[in-house]
Protein backbone atom coordinates (compact mmCIF):
# COMPACT_ATOMS: atom_id res chain seq x y z
CA UNK A 1 0.00 0.00 0.00
CA UNK A 2 1.27 3.47 -0.86
CA UNK A 3 2.10 5.81 2.02
CA UNK A 4 0.94 9.39 1.49
CA UNK A 5 2.09 12.29 3.66
CA UNK A 6 0.53 15.77 3.58
CA UNK A 7 2.44 18.66 5.15
CA UNK A 8 1.97 22.41 5.55
CA UNK A 9 5.60 23.48 5.12
CA UNK A 10 5.19 27.22 5.78
CA UNK A 11 7.95 27.91 3.27
CA UNK A 12 10.88 26.02 1.71
CA UNK A 13 13.11 28.94 0.78
CA UNK A 14 15.83 28.25 3.32
CA UNK A 15 18.16 25.32 3.97
CA UNK A 16 16.61 24.47 7.35
CA UNK A 17 13.18 24.00 5.77
CA UNK A 18 14.67 21.89 2.99
CA UNK A 19 16.47 19.72 5.58
CA UNK A 20 13.15 19.26 7.41
CA UNK A 21 11.59 18.08 4.17
CA UNK A 22 14.42 15.61 3.58
CA UNK A 23 13.95 14.28 7.11
CA UNK A 24 10.20 13.94 6.55
CA UNK A 25 10.79 11.99 3.34
CA UNK A 26 13.38 9.72 4.93
CA UNK A 27 11.58 8.88 8.18
CA UNK A 28 8.00 8.70 6.89
CA UNK A 29 9.03 6.35 4.07
CA UNK A 30 6.25 7.99 2.06
CA UNK A 31 5.70 7.13 -1.59
CA UNK A 32 3.70 10.31 -2.26
CA UNK A 33 4.13 13.62 -0.47
CA UNK A 34 1.78 16.60 -0.69
CA UNK A 35 3.26 19.90 0.46
CA UNK A 36 1.16 23.04 0.92
CA UNK A 37 2.23 26.62 1.62
CA UNK A 38 5.73 26.12 0.29
CA UNK A 39 5.98 29.82 -0.64
CA UNK A 40 8.53 29.45 -3.43
CA UNK A 41 7.98 31.36 -6.66
CA UNK A 42 10.82 30.10 -8.82
CA UNK A 43 11.08 26.56 -10.19
CA UNK A 44 14.87 26.90 -10.18
CA UNK A 45 14.86 26.76 -6.38
CA UNK A 46 13.24 23.32 -6.50
CA UNK A 47 15.47 22.12 -9.35
CA UNK A 48 18.54 22.92 -7.25
CA UNK A 49 17.15 21.67 -3.94
CA UNK A 50 19.05 18.70 -2.62
CA UNK A 51 15.95 17.35 -0.90
CA UNK A 52 14.77 15.50 -4.03
CA UNK A 53 16.53 12.26 -4.83
CA UNK A 54 16.67 11.04 -8.41
CA UNK A 55 13.78 8.61 -7.87
CA UNK A 56 11.43 11.47 -6.91
CA UNK A 57 9.37 13.23 -9.59
CA UNK A 58 7.08 16.15 -8.89
CA UNK A 59 4.62 18.74 -10.11
CA UNK A 60 4.22 22.14 -8.56
CA UNK A 61 2.06 25.24 -8.41
CA UNK A 62 4.01 28.40 -7.56
CA UNK A 63 2.98 30.60 -4.68
CA UNK A 64 1.37 33.95 -5.30
CA UNK A 65 2.70 36.83 -3.27
CA UNK A 66 3.23 35.65 0.32
CA UNK A 67 0.96 32.63 0.37
CA UNK A 68 0.21 29.38 -1.34
CA UNK A 69 2.22 27.08 -3.47
CA UNK A 70 1.82 23.32 -3.78
CA UNK A 71 4.10 20.41 -4.51
CA UNK A 72 2.99 16.87 -5.23
CA UNK A 73 5.99 14.53 -5.30
CA UNK A 74 6.11 10.79 -5.82
CA UNK A 75 8.74 8.09 -5.66
CA UNK A 76 8.81 6.51 -9.12
CA UNK A 77 10.34 3.35 -7.66
CA UNK A 78 7.14 2.81 -5.65
CA UNK A 79 4.24 4.37 -7.57
CA UNK A 80 3.33 5.33 -11.11
CA UNK A 81 1.25 8.44 -11.72
CA UNK A 82 -1.27 7.62 -14.45
CA UNK A 83 -2.54 11.16 -14.94
CA UNK A 84 -2.36 14.43 -13.08
CA UNK A 85 -4.47 17.58 -13.37
CA UNK A 86 -2.78 20.72 -12.07
CA UNK A 87 -5.07 23.58 -11.11
CA UNK A 88 -4.38 27.00 -9.65
CA UNK A 89 -4.96 25.75 -6.09
CA UNK A 90 -5.13 21.95 -6.28
CA UNK A 91 -3.87 18.72 -7.81
CA UNK A 92 -5.93 15.74 -8.88
CA UNK A 93 -4.07 12.56 -9.75
CA UNK A 94 -4.51 8.82 -10.21
CA UNK A 95 -1.75 6.40 -9.37
CA UNK A 96 -0.94 2.70 -9.17
CA UNK A 97 1.58 1.07 -6.90
CA UNK A 98 4.52 -0.61 -8.61
CA UNK A 99 5.15 -4.27 -7.88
Amino acid sequence: MAKIVSWNARGLCNEAAQESTKTLLRFSKANIILIQEWKVHDREVIDKASMWGSQWKWKWVPSTRLSGGLITAWNEDAVQILDILVGAHAFNFNYVQNN
